[in-house]
Order: C-alpha cells, then sequence, then structure tokens
C-alpha cells in the first residue's frame, strides 16, 4: 500500500486535473490483519492514498448491506471488539468511514426501489462535467452468500448504463466513464500487461461493452485479477478503451483522456497498466 500509495502521489503531482478510482473488491475476502478489524484499517488507507470513486464489487457484500454503509459513512461494528481501533494507529475514533463515494448503479434495495449508493458520480474539469458510473456484476448474488445480498436486487449491467448514459445526456453530461466490477482476460500463448491477446473474446465484459451506448468512451473492468488494455466495440463500433489492472496493487493504470470543452466530448484517450515497483 505504501509503495501504490506513492506512485499515485507521484503521478497526480504531474497531472492536476485528475481522478483516482477502482473498480471494487477494496473489502470482503480480505487477508487476516484486515478482515480482524472489519477491514476499517483498509479503508482508512484508501482515505489516505487519495481514492475519491469506488464502484461497489461483490466482496464488498461479504457482510451484507448494513455493513456495507457503515465502512461508507462510519462508525463502530457492533459485531465484536476489534473495531474503531484508530486510537493505536492515529486515526479517528470512532471509524472514519470511507472519504471515497461507493457508486452501485444496479443494486437496489427490495424494500424501497432505489439504489443504496449513487449511480454515479460528477467530476467537472475546465466547466466540463465528467460523469462515473459505477456497478457490480449482475451476478453477485451467485458469488456471496445469501445473507450478503438479502434484500438486494442486482440488475443488468448494459441496460443500466444505458440507461444512466441517457439520463445524464438529458442534463447535458457527453462525457461518460464506466467503473464496473466485471471482466475478461487475455487468451494465446503471449502475455503482456499492456496487451489484448485473444481480445476479450468470449468474456462478460465484452459482452457488456458490445451492448453499451457509443457515448460511453472509457471502461475500467475487475473481477478476474487480471491485466489488460484494450480497445473493445460498443453496440455501433466505436472502440472503447477497456482496462483492468490485475489485483493485490501489483499494477496501477494510468490513464490519460482528451476532452473537447466545446463539445464536452472525449474526443482521444490511451492507457498504461504501470508495476508497483517495490524497489522504486
Amino acid at each position: 500500500m505504501d509503495y501504490l500509495a506513492g506512485y499515485v502521489a507521484y503521478l497526480r503531482a504531474q497531472n492536476p486535473d485528475n481522478v483516482v478510482v477502482s473498480a471494487g473488491d477494496l473489502t470482503g475476502a480480505s487477508p487476516l490483519i484486515s478482515g480482524l478489524f472489519h477491514d476499517e484499517g483498509t479503508i482508512e488507507a484508501m482515505n489516505r492514498l487519495g481514492l475519491q470513486i469506488n464502484a461497489v464489487g461483490n466482496h464488498e457484500f461479504d457482510k451484507g448491506k448494513k455493513e456495507l454503509l457503515r465502512l461508507q459513512h462510519g462508525g463502530c461494528s457492533t459485531i465484536d471488539a476489534n473495531t474503531c481501533q484508530g486510537a493505536t494507529e492515529g486515526t479517528p475514533v470512532p471509524f472514519e468511514g470511507a472519504k471515497f463515494q461507493y457508486l452501485g448503479a444496479n443494486v437496489f434495495d427490495t424494500s424501497t426501489g432505489e439504489t443504496i449508493f449513487p449511480a454515479y458520480a460528477l467530476k467537472t474539469y475546465h466547466g466540463v462535467k465528467v460523469a462515473f458510473i459505477g456497478l457490480t456484476l449482475k451476478d453477485t448474488p451467485s458469488v456471496v452468500t445469501a445473507a450478503g445480498v438479502a434484500g438486494l436486487r442486482f440488475a443488468d449491467e448494459a441496460s443500466t448504463i444505458n440507461t444512466t448514459v441517457r439520463e445524464l445526456q438529458t442534463q447535458g453530461v457527453e462525457s461518460f466513464v464506466v467503473l464496473i466490477h466485471q471482466g475478461g482476460s487475455q487468451t494465446g500463448k503471449t502475455f503482456d500487461i499492456n496487451g489484448c491477446a485473444g481480445g476479450l473474446d468470449g468474456t462478460p465484459i465484452k459482452a457488456i461493452v458490445s451492448k453499451l451506448d457509443d457515448a460511453v468512451s472509457l471502461v475500467i473492468s475487475a473481477h478476474t485479477h487480471q491485466a489488460y488494455n484494450c480497445r473493445v466495440p460498443t453496440r455501433s463500433g466505436h472502440p472503447a478503451l477497456v482496462t483492468s489492472a490485475s489485483s493485490y496493487g501489483r499494477l496501477l493504470t494510468q490513464i490519460d483522456v482528451t476532452i473537447d470543452t466545446k463539445t464536452g466530448k472525449i474526443t482521444a484517450d490511451s492507457a498504461h497498466n504501470m508495476v508497483v515497483d517495490r524497489t522504486n
């Protein structure tokens, strides 16, 4: 985490117009050093790294909706005494909660019909609004215990994204980035962390992107713990940039985006997966 944070700080210093985002599974199924303390230390570390937006992943639901909402808003766990121990490390007591925004465009509370987290977050750069739409895989209930997803409904990924894009376009937004906890993998005998061997053919993320509105230019994916840097055609053939940064903080994806301030649209983008080198 220290080295990952160092790389993030280095890149942010070089690029004043920036945002730090992730695509889920920050917590849950975690090592004992995090899990024993209800992952509060991980949230505190990501706060200090400067994370701003995170799309929920399936493991965020391992302990259920109530616990996930606590990680967002703060406060002590009622499960046991291994909570709100920040005083030993100089972090606030009670637990401060995530300073970054969880997004869950396709995660609905069945009792209210509303999403448990916002569907999107907006960032403004030189007067242009950029929308970050965040969601998890629709099959989350098949990979999480029934207790973890009790009272929740998970909607189709592509239709959720397209509906949100249309809603935002009525508000004048024309630049869209998707953070999605679903992914794919490279195939074939060659492999490079910035490669796209096999073009993600036959993978869930390619199937989703192929249904997306052409307004979506950038898709930051996850879930499969793989590294790739691809171009995948959307519904009408627009070559969306689709990235994944492996797992466990081993890679960091640096993405550069150019936006036309007159049209508000993304006109160019590129990505580079960087190894978080612990000798640097």
